[in-house]
């Protein structure tokens, strides 16, 4: 995603919302594979979900470009700086049918989290290969955030008073990040400037609670989790149907908004997903002694933060995160 857009929030609210829902309702245990490589991302949380001051605004650090979050290694006698991943461990527990397989049900996930400028022309090098990881990766993400198109900042004025709509902000060509991407998986991966690569790519849509009122008549609040009515099956599942209705519409915003966006996207990857997301549920204010947006930890209220991870795991994985598509139980059992 592009400089600003919301990366570091989105994945501090993902991995604070699936350390509280997976056990809950999944009975799933997401935790830290390693304190320290987490670390960051630990401090982000804290600021959101765990303040001192939950009325005091914050600001989460912008991703630095060198620093802590890279590691310095030499391979092959040179130096080279190398972004640091975030390491969770995501093993079955509790009522999980498969919670006496942990060892073989258990799984390490990897996220990576990086600077905006990283996908500038010229920022991957031989001594900073800092997106090189992109081409190991089982899913892609792609954070495109309304507020820095000028086309879709026109689009929400009729329904939101948002300061990222109202208030001029830079606007960023978001389709050549993805292009950007695109070009560097490709060459990584060994393939031709026409070949579609394998690897799912999901378009997360930001800031959904400023844009939700253009996508009638479809409920991107709730999270989209199903439960068996009659309480036999005691877990939840994702509804895979209402998440792939959703994605259709918006991909029918996308297209009639920034049609470049979906243009590339599925040119690069066979098979694109578009999910809404929010990662702060509330619009940010400005603050009379600082530059920028803020917001109160109290007003954060995330909005399907969690459904690209686990539609991932439910749809491309198997054993710990259960999809289910209830036309098609409700077709098996007459209801």
């Amino acid at each position: 995603g592009s400089v600003g857009s919301g990366k570091s929030n989105y994945l501090a609210a993902m991995s604070w919302e699936l350390r509280r829902l997976l056990g809950k309702r999944f009975a799933v245990l997401f935790t830290d594979g390693d304190k320290e490589a987490n670390a960051i991302l630990n401090r982000y949380e804290e600021a959101l979900f765990l303040p001192d001051d939950p009325d005091k605004p914050v600001v989460l650090e912008k991703t630095r470009t060198q620093g802590d979050p890279y590691h310095s290694v030499r391979i092959g006698g040179q130096e080279m700086q190398l972004p640091k991943p975030f390491l969770f461990s995501l093993h079955p527990t509790g009522i999980h049918p498969r919670v006496n397989q942990k060892n073989r049900a258990g799984t390490i996930v990897c996220l990576y989290d990086n600077a905006g400028e990283h996908f500038s022309v010229g920022q991957d090098t031989p001594l900073s290969p800092v997106t090189r990881h992109l081409s190991r990766a089982g899913v892609l993400f792609f954070l495109f955030d309304p507020t820095q198109d000028t086309r879709f900042r026109q689009k929400c004025k009729p329904v939101s008073q948002d300061p990222q709509v109202v208030q001029p902000l830079h606007t960023v060509r978001q389709e050549t990040i993805l292009t950007e991407a695109a070009i560097r998986v490709r060459k990584y991966a060994g393939l031709s400037a026409y070949q579609k690569y394998h690897v799912p790519l999901l378009v997360l849509v930001g800031k959904s609670d400023i844009w939700a009122p253009l996508l009638e008549g479809e409920d991107i609040v709730n999270d989209p989790f199903w439960q068996d009515p009659a309480g036999k099956i005691k877990l939840c599942a994702v509804d895979m149907d209402r998440v792939e209705r959703v994605s259709a519409k918006v991909r029918d915003l996308l297209l009639e908004v920034t049609p470049e966006i979906v243009a590339v996207a599925e040119d690069f990857c066979n098979e694109v997903l578009y999910i809404p997301v929010s990662a702060l549920g509330h619009s940010p204010e400005s603050q009379p002694d600082k530059p920028g947006l803020a917001i109160c930890p109290r007003d954060v209220r995330p909005r399907w933060v969690t459904v690209p991870f686990l539609y991932a795991f439910a749809r491309w994985s198997s054993g710990l995160i259960a999809g289910i598509r209830p036309s098609t139980v409700a077709g098996r059992t007459g209801k």
